[in-house]
């Protein structure tokens, strides 16, 4: 049994290298990255709608950045802030939606790659998809990265500033945790369902979603780990290292998403399944080696 695993995963690595998984990461990564900086100028230009103070929105994001980069990012939140502008905010919000869903679109071909299909649907359709599926997954990056990475230190953040008193273990609870599971895993359904032009069920899908699933939020304790009890990023680098936390995450997360969808392809591959239960009932295959 360890060796018939064994034989399947050497599979699904010969497939992520033949098929240029990381390819497609890394462009969901950079597209997401990306999209980053409009939303936050419509989140900034929208604050700058509901009259809160300027001075204490700039000095509770910059008090612990080095000087340099603090007096940059004052500026520039001052600038958006002081200004009420619609057109910005439409603009920023359009360019982020554009961004994130071209990257989600990105993810759309690295799911046909692993199964070796070509997208044939047209534009608009596939668009439509994608943009749902870009919603989905902003919901789910914001939550997890709340809940598994940085929300014992968002609480302290806001605590220690008397922005709120006091907020219940249950919104980063068990209760939490399995909300975030069950929508990650209507993600993974939806994307992996609708992201080939085929028929697959749901057997072939179970496999790669468990996979991604406990994956991810391995991967986000690891992270959560990491910055509450050894990074130093915040001292030395300021929060240039919080960036490149998030980006190496969100990578990572990428890799995990096509991989999963690596194992359903090579499930759902009949042919080497075939070959491979031959060669464990008796037979010998060397075409496995």
């Amino acid at each position: 049994m360890l060796l018939k695993l064994f034989l399947f995963m050497c599979e699904v690595k010969n497939r992520v290298i033949k098929n240029d998984l990381m390819t497609y990461a890394n462009s969901l990564t950079f597209r997401l990255i990306l999209a980053i900086f409009p939303f936050l100028i419509a989140l900034l230009t929208l604050l700058g709608f509901l009259n809160l103070p300027v001075d204490r929105i700039i000095n509770t994001v910059v008090e612990d950045m080095p000087k340099e980069m603090a007096d940059m990012i004052s500026y520039f939140i001052s600038d958006v802030l002081s200004e009420k502008r619609l057109s910005l905010l439409s603009s920023s919000i359009i360019i982020a939606v554009y961004s994130a869903s071209a990257g989600i679109h990105t993810m759309v071909k690295g799911v046909c790659a692993t199964f070796e299909t070509h997208e044939d649907r047209n534009f608009f359709k596939t668009r439509f998809i994608s943009i749902i599926l870009m919603l989905v997954f902003v919901v789910i990056i914001v939550a997890t990265l709340y809940i598994t990475i940085f929300g014992d230190t968002i609480n302290s953040f806001l605590e220690s500033r008397d922005i709120v008193r006091h907020i219940p273990d249950v919104v980063t609870g068990s209760l939490m945790h399995i909300i975030i599971a069950v929508i990650i895993a209507i993600f993974l359904v939806l994307l992996y369902k609708f992201s080939v032009n085929m028929r697959i069920g749901l057997k072939y899908l179970l496999p790669g979603i468990v996979f991604t699933m406990a994956s991810w939020f391995i991967v986000s304790k690891l992270f959560n780990i990491y910055i509450t009890n050894f990074s130093r990023y915040s001292v030395i680098y300021g929060s240039i290292g919080a960036i490149f936390v998030f980006a190496l995450w969100l990578l990572l997360l990428s890799v995990l998403i096509l991989v999963g969808s690596q194992i359903n392809a090579v499930l759902y591959d009949k042919e080497f399944m075939g070959r491979l239960n031959r060669h464990f009932n008796g037979g010998i295959d060397k075409g496995l080696y």
